[in-house]
Formats: structure tokens, sequence, C-alpha cells
């Protein structure tokens, strides 16, 4: 009787130790998305405009300056970021634009 009890006894501390483990795995998750998805301080507003895919190797070179080379298929988005007036993230605020320095 006494093995049949240790037994049930080991099953039960196996099942609560995998509880345990699963419980802080979902916590640390919940943790982590939660930080993930919160939006910084001080920006209003950042609406992604458009999204697409290359799905082939693209050289680009702008008369600006901008070089691009990519290998294989690439996702590109484009977001226009509303960060609120006095917010200290090292730009320079001119009216009408925003420049970073």
């Amino acid at each position: 009787m006494s093995k049949d009890m240790s037994a049930a006894d080991s099953r039960t501390a196996r099942k609560t130790r995998v509880f345990v483990a699963a419980a802080i795995v979902a916590g640390f998750v919940a943790v982590v998305g939660t930080a993930l998805a919160t939006p910084g301080v001080g920006i209003i507003a950042a609406p992604v405009h458009a999204r697409g895919t290359v799905d082939h190797s693209q050289i680009v070179n702008s008369k600006s300056g901008v070089h691009l080379k990519t290998k294989g298929s690439v996702d590109f988005a484009t977001q226009q970021i509303r960060i609120a007036e006095g917010d200290p993230r090292g730009g320079t605020a001119i009216p009408g634009r925003f420049s970073s320095r």
C-alpha cells in the first residue's frame, strides 16, 4: 500500500511542477507581450500607410544618396510617426518639419 501511495504522490508532484512551470512561462509571455505592444510615451500616432513584399532581389540607388540592396524576398512598410511637442527624442523641431540631429 505504501508503494501505491508513493507513486500517486509522485504523479501529483510531477503534475504540480508541470503546472507551475506552465504558469511561469505564461506569465513571462504575458509580460513580454504587453511590453512589446505598449506604445512609446510621447508618440501621438504611428499609422502604417502601406505594406508590400518584393519577391526578388533589388538594387536601388537614389539621387539623394540612399543605397538599398536586398537578397531575396523582403517585406516593406511605410509609417508616419507623430511625436508630441517637447518630447525629448534628440530631434530639432522646426515649424512644419521634424529633423533628426
